[in-house]
């Protein structure tokens, strides 16, 4: 019987808040402005045409490529393992 109260007070109290939060709204409503009206606006008439690739891709990077850079990036990455350990 407790828990059925205290339920009932839970939701009773939500629906009052709900109610009160919506009913006391103090903003007032947006008007919407009329429609601008443009007039002596050119306009050009267009047609569809076909334009040529002016871009061509510089280079391409395969996979021997990055087997070249994956050498050589160990290969500086393992002498500078040494300078740090036999200068220091």
């Amino acid at each position: 019987m407790n828990r059925m109260n205290t339920g009932l007070k839970c939701g009773s109290l939500i629906a009052v808040a709900l109610v009160a939060l919506s009913s006391c709204s103090t903003e007032q409503q947006a008007k919407v402005p009329s429609q601008e009206t443009v007039r002596n606006i050119p306009v050009l008439a267009v047609q569809q045409a076909n334009v040529p690739d002016l871009l061509e891709a510089v280079g391409n990077v395969g996979s021997s490529d990055f087997e070249l850079i994956s050498t050589s990036l160990r290969r500086l990455e393992r002498f500078w393992i040494d300078q740090v350990r036999f200068q220091l």
